[in-house]
């Protein structure tokens, strides 16, 4: 949430018709908020340390969303993750041998990945329970492609690193994605996907975007983490939501006033 605040500005500059409101949360305690009898998001907050820091940060404790003509819930990663992670030891009995010790007919994967998904789809539909509207569900940052440089001491970025010298990685992360896309229209409601100038792989993005990564009160993470990112991914985002789902343009001033900022 950090990048698309910090990119909050510059993308209102560009769209000068659209407000933007921003509230942001722990993920745990994102995950089992809910929205209340007055319309508005309110957090689980396990503590008062919880409350606190979510009033320092948005100025309130609940997001008022009753009057919101649109509803971004950003952040899900729909268990692309566990997907990778239980392929670390298969092939795919159909397709290119790599010399895993395991086998896996595709139909059974498709299966896993289905089955998988939609779990993780009621999980995140629980949370916009109540309502009415269709909201727009957007994905965590896929996972800088630098991040391999921890696999030798990190599990996560080992199974990265697998997964993106797969033969087969672009069919099995086209297949998830295309089938969470569809699922999500399904329950009337929409999915926001990472642009491909982001990305550097199947579920990767490129490295420029987790450099001096933002937080939610406009200064920089002390490190790069390989999961957060910057505000130009922030502002990316945003504009492929506003020119792809919203049918806008930027204006042409601002536009122009960007270009010469960048070049």
């Amino acid at each position: 949430m950090g990048a698309y605040k910090n990119a909050s500005e510059e993308f209102e500059a560009l769209y000068p018709g659209v407000k933007l409101s921003l509230f942001a949360v722990a993920a745990q305690l994102f995950r089992k908020g809910a929205i209340n009898a007055e319309g508005a998001f309110a957090p689980h907050f396990r503590n008062e340390d919880d409350r606190t820091t979510t009033i320092r940060i948005n100025g309130s404790e609940t997001a008022d969303i009753s009057g919101a003509d649109h509803v971004l819930l950003v952040g899900h990663r729909f268990a692309f993750g566990n997907i990778i992670d239980l392929l670390e030891d298969f092939d795919v009995m159909e397709g290119v041998r790599t010399g895993r010790p395991k086998l896996i007919s595709e139909t059974f994967l498709k299966e896993i990945i289905e089955t998988l998904t939609t779990i993780d789809i009621d999980r995140a539909l629980a949370v916009a329970k109540g309502y009415d509207g269709s909201a727009t569900f957007v994905m965590a940052p896929y996972p800088a492609s630098t991040i391999v440089e921890r696999a030798p001491k990190y599990a996560a970025a080992r199974v990265f690193d697998q997964f993106w010298g797969r033969p087969d990685a672009v069919w099995i992360f086209e297949y998830w994605l295309a089938f969470l896309q569809q699922a999500l229209e399904a329950r009337g409601h929409r999915l926001l996907m990472q642009p491909e100038e982001l990305n550097a792989a199947p579920y990767a993005t490129l490295p420029e975007y987790a450099l001096r990564p933002t937080d939610l009160e406009g200064g920089t993470l002390p490190r790069t983490d390989y999961r957060h990112m910057n505000a130009d991914f922030g502002l990316a985002m945003l504009r492929e939501y506003a020119d792809k789902h919203l049918g806008l343009s930027p204006h042409e001033d601002a536009q122009t006033e960007l270009k010469e900022r960048t070049a």
